[in-house]
């Protein structure tokens, strides 16, 4: 073919990406917003359809992922020891444990937690959605943050907004204000994880964050909260110092020994307080086992 039968020759123009998956990404970051700013729980007291819509949702999100971009599989690869550790929880609380967990609720357990993690990582395409996440969960914070100040000069909201999700519920304090989240351990955790997540949000919503993370965990005087962010900063300190430091088995090290911490430190469940006076020990601690959703 010369020169000129190239030249007059048209040119095949390409074909557009799709963007459906990309969409389908977005939808996905709703549900991850959802239950990191606690209100996961509250959907329950709304309507039993809009809770399991949600999960519902994430499952048919996912399909369309696959069915468009089977290659996206590979990335739930990263989430498999997280996934390993709960199958492994459930099982011991379904036949070691001393109070059995039914089986049907373990199951319950192990479906969520998989469409919620899976979800989110199915989302987390490129860093574009990770730093839209980010945002996302400051903005969380700053809900939080506010519900917290609030509940300091109104400590009765404290109990009534962990009444509305469990009548029956323990595992809050009114002495400390944990927002949405109710428990404050639970608060303190989900402090740290946003000031972790900061370092991909913009400016100023991420000094914002981290102010009001910081805020958060002295508001809720969870003193497991505080050791897991030292050791979140040591490991910082130690990356900027010694690039190899910070690897994943740090962050690892971080949630493994926040978990094992919350044994290790706090005190023994019959001396537990919600701030009220009184209780039984023990229904508080199961109190704190509470089903998030």
């Amino acid at each position: 073919m010369d020169a000129e039968a190239l030249a007059h020759r048209p040119l095949k123009r390409p074909t557009p990406p799709s963007r459906i998956p990309d969409l389908v990404r977005k939808i996905l970051l709703i549900p991850s917003v959802i239950v990191f700013v606690g209100a996961m729980p509250f959907l329950i007291t709304l309507s039993p359809l809009l809770l399991y819509g949600i999960y519902v949702l994430i499952a048919g999100c996912a399909i369309v992922i696959f069915a468009l971009q089977w290659s996206s599989v590979r990335g739930l690869r990263s989430v498999t020891p997280y996934w390993g550790w709960i199958l492994f929880y459930c099982l011991w609380g379904t036949l070691v444990a001393e109070c059995d967990v039914p089986l049907g609720e373990a199951v319950k357990v192990v479906i969520k937690n998989g469409l919620i993690i899976g979800g989110l990582v199915l989302a987390l395409a490129n860093r574009r959605q990770l730093t839209v996440l980010a945002d996302w969960v400051q903005i969380a914070v700053f809900i939080n943050i506010g519900i917290s100040l609030w509940e300091v000069w109104h400590p009765e909201l404290v109990k009534t907004l962990a009444l509305a999700v469990d009548s029956s519920a323990t595992a809050f304090n009114i002495m400390r204000p944990a927002g949405l989240w109710n428990n404050p351990d639970e608060a303190a955790y989900a402090y740290v994880i946003a000031l972790l997540i900061s370092f991909w949000a913009r400016a100023p919503l991420s000094w914002g964050g981290r102010i009001g993370c910081i805020a958060g965990i002295i508001l809720s005087t969870s003193r497991t909260g505080v050791y897991v962010l030292a050791l979140c900063g040591v490991i910082y300190i130690g990356s900027r110092w010694r690039p190899w430091f910070l690897r994943a088995k740090s962050f690892a090290v971080i949630f493994l020994g926040e978990r094992f911490g919350e044994h290790i430190f706090y005190p023994a469940p019959d001396n537990h307080d919600n701030g009220e006076g009184g209780g039984n020990g023990q229904a508080k601690l199961e109190g704190g086992r509470q089903e998030r959703g």
